[in-house]
């Protein structure tokens, strides 16, 4: 199945009403086998807001605890993966759209047109994804202010442009 390079960010229109839309990101760290300390983590997003400014939170993604590995990538189609009512097809969120842990943990306001956000993530949180990489859940994604009809397309790692893709940069201190 082709797997779209965008997604939707905020709410959008369905049958009778509006719906959240979500994103969720993730990145394999398991080749950064020398790390010692992160100092720092940004995620950069690319982000197109249509008529005015847009305002995206980020939240540590969880997964419910009797589940022993974390959410899989969508590959459409049924129970093709990560999804609003579950985790890969068939397991179930503990709340639709996908578990959040703690509160927001950063956040970026967007102007109108193509532009990347960047968001500055908790260095002992990249860094408990590396120490422990069945920790790392990834982010969501999600508008601040959910409104009808309040959206923006995020572009996604299978963007014809790859400068455009989420990127995932780490300044950390290397063992020895």
């Amino acid at each position: 199945a082709e797997v779209a390079a965008l997604d939707t960010l905020g709410t959008r229109e369905a049958g009778d009403g509006f719906f959240e839309s979500r994103v969720l990101v993730r990145f394999d760290l398991a080749s950064l086998t020398n790390c010692w300390y992160v100092v720092s983590a940004d995620l950069a997003v690319w982000i197109e807001s249509i008529d005015e400014p847009f305002v995206a939170s980020l939240y540590e993604t969880t997964v419910p605890g009797f589940v022993p590995g974390t959410w899989v990538e969508g590959t459409g189609g049924a129970a093709g993966g990560v999804s609003w009512n579950t985790i890969d097809g068939l397991v179930p969120w503990n709340v639709q759209g996908g578990d959040t842990a703690g509160g927001v943990i950063a956040q970026a306001t967007i102007a109108p047109g193509d532009t990347a956000a960047v968001f500055t993530l908790p260095a002992s949180l990249v860094q408990s994804w590396i120490s422990i990489p069945a920790s790392n859940h990834g982010v969501a994604l999600r508008a601040a202010y959910p409104a009808p009809g309040a959206s923006a397309v995020v572009r996604m790692r299978e963007s014809g442009a790859p400068a455009r893709r989420p990127a995932l940069s780490i300044v950390y201190i290397r063992y020895g």
